[in-house]
């Protein structure tokens, strides 16, 4: 069932980006979230560099002030975040503590749910920085 839901081929880099995202809103500034769950991470890291285009459009589409997108693997319970810019890359390092790659990725270890390990970390950064 898992590999099933995993099996993203069909879709479109703009489709998986948008598949599960939501926008949020940080001291008045927009920002989108994405999840990509699956259980072959490398498969979603071969789209890196489209889906990194696609985030990019996405935030000038609409007007974000940042985006995020985050590779889940559901098996190991381990998160790679792709970092699309410079605002997103000192928000990600500073809200979480980690490094960013030269490859524009955050391992975010195995903090895999947006609404309780990813937005509540963005909101106490955003809350310390207004």
């Amino acid at each position: 069932m898992f590999e099933a839901k995993s099996d993203l081929k069909e879709f479109s880099s703009k489709q998986i980006l948008l598949l599960d995202y939501k926008t949020y809103t940080f001291n008045n500034e927009k920002w989108g979230i994405g999840t990509g769950e699956t259980c072959d991470m490398n498969k979603m890291l071969e789209r890196k560099d489209d889906l990194l285009k696609e985030m990019h459009k996405e935030k000038k589409r609409s007007n974000l002030k940042g985006i995020l997108f985050s590779i889940v693997d559901i098996i190991k319970e381990k998160n790679l975040t792709l970092i699309p810019g410079e605002i997103e890359e000192n928000v990600v390092r500073q809200a979480f503590q980690v490094d960013i790659n030269k490859q524009h990725i955050a391992d975010l270890g195995s903090r895999i749910s947006r609404k309780k390990q990813i937005i509540p970390a963005l909101e106490a950064y955003f809350r310390q920085k207004s």
